[in-house]
């Protein structure tokens, strides 16, 4: 089968994930858009994720192995290898709706002055589909959310103009919350916005990295703050100053988990997708053990819709 000239570029960075690494290109595969290339890397790992890889055919498939560099540098050299306008990635575990590329293709094509867009997500727990959560962002609301240390979306649901993430890159020296300092660096000088439309699933897994140590998380996005502070000329902040203000990294094993389940129940109840809500709560309340938090997505999902928004206006998530 032939293709014309990609389009789009999708990234993938894989370090043994062998378990769900078909999965992921698949998604991109089955893809609305066709106009695309697949661009994998292997990143060192030690399971059969190159042969994984390996076994899936198709022309638009560039699978490449390597010593292991980190997710950083994996993504710079899958940027240099780029042939289409517009770069993104697909996390080697994760899931994307099969309309997400032709959406946020458009999306850019649409509004040129934007150097990427994100979109909504939600997440894969037991291989389930649940609790979709999108927002959509102006470039406005972009703007503020990253002047104040804020991610406006998931950053895994990035879509960029291939000219700028060449001008930007991955920093390498970090090896946790590259996608939230790409995020920030961008749109610290060129406008961004996130569509509402959930495009994107995010896998939750207890093995990694951030629910084992979430002190480690809280560290790393410590140093990912501080040199937006440093670049924007603020004093930096030391690590007990950012603890004050961020301690829920230190202790929340769940990755704010808790959180998302409650967003994802307020915002089905207020677009009247009541069932929908309901069905997010169930899922929530199986967590409760961790932190009573996870109840709260059941009173949102029975309350009505007035209550509701006074409960998110004075309690917030």
């Amino acid at each position: 089968m032939e293709f014309n000239a990609p389009k789009v570029s999708v990234m993938i960075s894989a370090y043994n994930e062998e378990k769900y690494v078909v999965e992921s290109i698949n998604s991109i595969l089955e893809q609305s858009f066709k106009e695309i290339e697949i661009l994998v890397v292997d990143d060192g790992s030690s399971d059969a994720t190159f042969n994984k890889i390996l076994e899936i055919k198709d022309d638009r498939i560039v699978a490449v192995r390597q010593e292991n560099r980190g997710k950083a540098a994996t993504l710079n050299s899958l940027i240099g290898m780029a042939k289409g306008k517009y770069v993104m990635i697909q996390d080697a575990d994760d899931v994307s709706a099969k309309n997400r590329i032709q959406i946020q293709f458009d999306y850019l094509e649409s509004n040129p002055h934007l150097a990427l867009v994100l979109c909504g997500h939600g997440l894969i727990i037991n291989n389930k589909v649940v609790a979709p959560r999108g927002v959509k962002r102006d470039s406005f609301e972009c703007s503020s959310l990253v002047k104040n240390l804020r991610l406006p979306a998931h950053d895994p649901t990035l879509f960029v103009r291939k000219d700028i993430a060449r001008n930007f890159l991955f920093d390498e020296s970090l090896r946790i919350g590259q996608g939230v300092d790409f995020i920030f660096r961008i749109a610290e000088s060129n406008p961004i916005e996130v569509i509402s439309d959930v495009l994107y699933f995010y896998r939750i897994r207890p093995s990694s990295i951030t629910r084992a140590d979430p002190l480690l998380k809280a560290k790393r996005l410590f140093e990912v703050m501080n040199k937006a502070k440093v670049r924007r000329g603020e004093a930096p902040w030391t690590f007990e100053e950012f603890m004050k203000i961020n301690s829920r990294w230190a202790n929340d094993k769940d990755n704010n988990l808790s959180g998302h389940f409650t967003e994802s129940t307020y915002l089905s109840v207020i677009h009247g997708r009541r069932l929908e809500a309901i069905s997010t709560a169930l899922t929530s309340i199986r967590f409760w053990r961790n932190n009573k938090a996870y109840l709260k997505p059941v009173l949102y999902s029975i309350v009505p819709k007035k209550l509701c928004r006074w409960a998110k206006k004075r309690f917030g998530q």
